[in-house]
């Protein structure tokens, strides 16, 4: 279990600062995340970070990398690419995050992310689902089926290694769900 103590706390500004001991791996908050994908080796950073992973996936294409062999050798040799960068630059902790395209995925598809996030994630991080709100408005997509997919993955986790859990709040996620979904989350 992740370990939050706070440091600090503005009164006037209501900034606080947190230290976070997640699996011996201590970092302070706020803190930046990165897209490793998008790191050049030959540019020097200096500021400290979390090292981010960020995949986006079809139906078609998380289908394909569970029924293809030959893909899911070059996802894997992708995402240890992403890793072997990380060991390279000042990340702390490493987070692979899963945007879907689509709506209701299968058990199969969901057991395909935390596999992989077993492997490649400090964190499991949630799901989230790309242009939520363009997808409820355009597709029979209701937030209930979002909230629906959050219990899934959650009640999933017990076939998996132990890991914190973060939860995704999505920024376009209408605002009188927010409560039910952080009630999810403290629940689990």
């Amino acid at each position: 279990m992740p370990v939050v103590s706070p440091l600090r706390f503005d009164e006037s500004t209501f900034y606080g600062v947190k230290k976070v001991n997640v699996t011996g791996k201590i970092f302070y908050t706020p803190k930046k995340t990165a897209n490793l994908e998008n790191l050049r080796g030959d540019i020097l950073l200096h500021a400290e970070f979390l090292g981010e992973i960020y995949k986006a996936f079809g139906k078609e294409r998380i289908q394909s990398l569970i029924s293809d062999e030959e893909k899911q050798v070059k996802f894997n040799y992708e995402l240890n690419t992403s890793q072997k960068r990380a060991r390279h630059l000042p990340v702390q902790v490493m987070l692979f995050i899963p945007a879907l395209t689509y709506s209701n995925p299968s058990e199969n598809e969901l057991s395909f992310i935390l596999s992989t996030q077993e492997h490649y994630s400090d964190f499991y991080v949630v799901p989230t689902v790309e242009h939520l709100s363009k997808l409820m408005k355009d597709t029979t997509f209701s937030i209930h089926d979002y909230v629906t997919l959050i219990e899934q993955y959650l009640n999933m986790l017990g076939e998996y290694q132990q890991k914190v859990v973060m939860g995704m709040v999505p920024i376009n996620i209408p605002f009188q769900y927010i409560e039910t979904l952080m009630n999810i989350y403290l629940k689990n």
